[in-house]
């Protein structure tokens, strides 16, 4: 008698996850880290909370004490520090006051994604505007031939200051929160800034490859109509005019039309806003990050030597 056996879609995974596991397990046993985590040290920014700073007893916070117990971890992530008679004296912070600073710091940084949207979505307007409304054929700046180019560097400059503010304003939070040990910290920190790095500088590429075509109309195209009355509707092409034959023909264009659009796909568009992002953007954030901590230092010097 034989039986007939079946293979499931997660059989073929199962495998490769039980040697990744093995593999770890045999790394950790290696390089000596098995209980890295359960041997973390406290930060030295959390020991020092508990002289000076927000949650100090010297500013009557009280949200620091020393107390016996033990921290452990069950089935989740957090730590979470169980009080025992029995056991070694150690620094806690309350709960309650952590959950209070994430429930307020993460309106604001709700209130900062959203900026980011309306700013980004802005931009697609204007872009839209240059290159579909017949107020700008005339401008030497903002016309039809550069609206990809000034649309896609206003946008990478617009990703760049909004991960600069966003960041920021994440770390800050983030150390207001005063984690207990660095693996902690790091992930309240990455946890706030991934989705909001991914989106900032994803949604315009995401915009104009998926969206663009279905003709939408961002901020209802600030008001301005074409010339049948209608809302400007966004659209990927090059402009044209009614003297060329290849634009002669387009559809509702009369014999004298001054202005056409050549509705294409999005790829021109699509290609210089990647360029943008990935070859111009770096140009100007690696001298940044190189050249910011030297400055910093120098001017830490300048006031050290003055004071």
């Amino acid at each position: 008698r034989t039986h007939a056996r079946t293979r499931t879609p997660t059989h073929g995974l199962a495998r490769p996850l039980a040697v990744w596991k093995f593999r770890q397990a045999e790394l950790a046993y290696t390089w000596d880290v098995k209980a890295f985590e359960q041997l973390d040290t406290p930060r030295p920014e959390f020991l020092h909370a508990y002289v000076s700073g927000p949650w100090s007893n010297r500013a009557g916070r009280g949200a620091m004490r020393y107390e016996k117990g033990f921290y452990t971890r069950g089935k989740s992530r957090h730590w979470r520090f169980v009080p025992h008679t029995d056991a070694t004296e150690r620094l806690v912070m309350d709960g309650r006051k952590r959950a209070q600073v994430s429930c307020v710091g993460w309106q604001l940084l709700l209130l900062v994604f959203a900026g980011m949207i309306v700013g980004t979505i802005a931009i697609l307007a204007f872009r839209m505007l240059m290159t579909l409304s017949a107020k700008y054929l005339d401008d030497t700046l903002f016309n039809q031939e550069s609206a990809p180019y000034v649309g896609a560097l206003l946008t990478t400059l617009w990703v760049t200051a909004m991960n600069g503010v966003y960041t920021h304003l994440a770390i800050k939070i983030t150390e207001l929160e005063n984690h207990r040990t660095q693996n902690e910290y790091e992930d309240a920190l990455v946890s706030k800034i991934f989705v909001f790095q991914f989106a900032n500088s994803y949604s315009a590429l995401l915009y104009i490859a998926f969206l663009k075509t279905l003709g939408l109309s961002p901020f209802n195209a600030f008001g301005v109509t074409d010339t049948r009355g209608d809302l400007i509707e966004d659209m990927c092409g090059l402009p044209g005019t009614s003297s060329q034959p290849w634009a002669a023909t387009t559809a509702d264009c009369a014999d004298d039309c001054d202005y056409v659009f050549i509705q294409t796909d999005c790829m021109r568009e699509l290609r210089i806003q990647v360029f943008f992002q990935t070859v111009i953007r770096p140009l100007y954030e690696l001298p940044l990050q190189v050249l910011s901590p030297r400055l910093l230092r120098t001017l830490n010097r300048y006031r050290y030597k003055r004071n």
